[in-house]
């Protein structure tokens, strides 16, 4: 995966084993890929970590923005409601009467 990405191929891998071999030497090479394996292995696990909090982070802002979507819908589908009620003053007050029209005329 980290060959894909620095795309190397298999002549650079071959001239880098025989750089190493001749400036590192055969006796100290197995140590010398042990340890930058391990480091290797941990750059991974720490990448790994990040991510999986920079995942979370967005989980939960796309959580928060979702609560505030509900939240003001909610909120502008109560406003209608309570501008629909009639308050105890207008029920109280008379009704004008209105003017009568020519089907309210008494039969007789």
């Amino acid at each position: 995966m980290i060959l894909m990405l620095l795309d190397i191929g298999w002549t650079e891998l071959v001239l880098i084993a025989v750089v190493a071999i001749v400036v590192i030497g055969p006796k100290d090479l197995p140590v010398v890929l042990r340890t930058m394996g391990r480091m290797a292995r941990r750059a991974r696990v720490l990448m790994n970590e990040f991510k999986g909090s920079v995942d979370e982070m967005i989980r939960e802002s796309e959580i928060d923005e979702a609560r505030r979507t509900i939240d003001t819908t909610a909120t502008m589908t109560e406003k209608p409601r309570e501008i629909a009620k009639p308050d105890a003053a207008a029920q109280a007050a008379p009704t004008a009467e209105r003017p009568p029209s020519g089907d309210d005329k008494p039969k007789a």
